[in-house]
C-alpha cells in the first residue's frame, strides 16, 4: 500500500509519506461528508487508550494534542485517559451533554508488519479492545485508528507520537478551514 487508497470503505494514510496530515485532512473531510454532518452536529472527539502502553498510547496523545490546540468536545487525553474500564462512563456522559454529536473515535489497532504506520478512516463505529479481545460494544459514527504491529514493542513510542501528531495536525487543518 502506497499513498492514500480507499480499500473496503477504509481510507488509508501513509505516515510515512510527508504531506501525511494533509491527506489525512482531506480524506476525513471526505468522511464527515459522506456522514452528511451539519455544523449543528458538535464534533466530539473520543480518544481511547492507555499511557501504561506504548502504542495504546495512541488514542490519549491524540487528545492531549487536540486540548493543547484548543479543540473543544475532547475526551481521552494522557491526563484522563478513556479506556475499558471507564469507557461506558463516557458514553453515558457525551450522551447527556450533546444532542445529536458526530463522535469520532480515535484508537490504536493491530495489524500486520506491511500496515503499521498506516492511519485509517472510515464511517462507522469503532469496536474498541476487539484487537486484543475484548467485548466493549462499539462506539461512534466515525472511526479513526493508527496501526502497530505490536502495540507493546518500545518502538511503538515513537510511532504512536507521530501518528499522534499527524492526526491531530489533519483535524486542526481541517476546523480551521472549514464552516464547522
Amino acid at each position: 500500500m502506497t499513498g492514500l487508497l480507499q480499500q473496503r470503505r477504509y481510507y488509508w494514510v501513509n505516515s510515512k509519506e510527508s504531506q501525511a496530515h494533509q491527506s489525512f485532512c482531506e480524506y476525513f473531510s471526505e468522511v464527515l461528508t459522506k456522514k452528511i454532518i451539519t455544523a449543528a452536529s458538535p464534533l466530539v472527539f473520543l480518544c481511547i487508550g492507555t499511557p501504561l502502553i506504548a502504542g495504546d498510547t495512541l488514542g490519549p496523545q491524540t487528545g492531549s494534542r487536540l486540548v493543547k490546540k484548543g479543540i473543544p468536545n475532547v475526551f481521552g487525553t494522557m491526563e484522563n485517559p478513556v479506556h475499558a474500564e471507564n469507557i461506558e462512563f463516557y458514553r453515558k456522559v457525551i450522551k447527556a451533554v450533546y444532542h445529536r454529536p458526530a463522535i469520532i473515535a480515535i484508537d490504536a489497532a493491530i495489524g500486520s508488519k506491511s500496515q503499521e504506520g498506516f492511519i485509517t478512516l472510515r464511517n462507522g463505529a469503532l469496536k474498541p479492545g476487539s484487537g486484543l479481545g475484548k467485548r466493549i460494544p462499539p462506539i461512534g459514527n466515525i472511526e479513526i485508528t493508527g496501526i502497530f504491529e505490536n502495540i507493546e514493542k518500545d518502538a511503538s513510542w515513537h510511532l504512536s507520537k507521530n501518528l499522534s501528531r499527524i492526526i491531530s495536525d489533519g483535524i486542526e487543518d481541517f476546523i480551521m478551514n472549514s464552516l464547522f
